[in-house]
């Protein structure tokens, strides 16, 4: 491309783009620009607001991150008048498929608890057994959250023999700062890694546990 733009809430690591909108306290990029459509006084079709809406509470997972502002309630309420279906967006976002449910029991099962530090380290035959892709997979950290005694989280997941990506979250720790470590980013409660070994997950597992002291 002659051009690239590039609209972001992630923190920068790295310059991408000859033109960049990076808003880092945004929750979402939808987020972002939900508010410059309204900001323009600019009416959007329906399908294009149900997309954004939904990504947006995909992101900041129904308003619930630390970096939902009040401008992420404005974004939404533009949104909805613009025709997005807050509950269809719900089901799209949130309903699971049976496959779905049993995966999850096995991140469970599989999940592994030592001084407010939650991990589970999956590997390829635990998703290719029920017919799952490993880009779905992956998507499942969010299984191991909401537990009152747990103030880490991170989900590894197998995505060729012995290479594996993880995905770290927090309530409020800072895990950005460790997934840079090892090449990663994102935000300071949820980040990211990709290509890893398993002696360097169970050195980031280590590493979150040292976090939560």
């Amino acid at each position: 491309a002659q051009e690239i733009v590039r609209i972001d809430h992630h923190v920068p690591v790295e310059q991408i783009g000859t033109l960049e909108w990076i808003d880092e306290k945004a929750s979402a990029t939808c987020e972002m620009l939900a508010l410059y459509f309204e900001a323009q006084k600019q009416r959007i079709g329906k399908k294009a607001a149900q997309e954004l809406y939904e990504g947006l509470i995909a992101d900041n997972i129904r308003f619930t991150t630390s970096n939902t502002r009040p401008q992420s309630f404005m974004a939404a309420t533009y949104l909805v008048e613009q025709g997005a279906d807050v509950q269809k967006a719900n089901e799209h976002n949130y309903d699971i498929t049976l496959k779905d449910f049993r995966y999850e029991n096995e991140v469970r099962d599989k999940a592994v608890y030592q001084d407010h530090v939650m991990t589970s380290v999956m590997q390829i035959e635990d998703y290719a057994k029920l017919d799952m892709e490993f880009a779905q997979a992956k998507e499942k950290v969010y299984v191991l959250a909401g537990i009152e005694e747990v103030d880490l989280w991170a989900l590894f997941t197998e995505k060729e023999p012995g290479i594996y990506n993880a995905s770290l979250r927090a309530k409020t720790k800072d895990v950005r700062q460790i997934a840079a470590r090892y090449d990663g980013g994102g935000h300071v409660c949820a980040a990211g890694i990709k290509g890893l070994s398993l002696k360097q997950v169970h050195e980031i597992i280590e590493l979150l546990i040292e976090a939560a002291k």
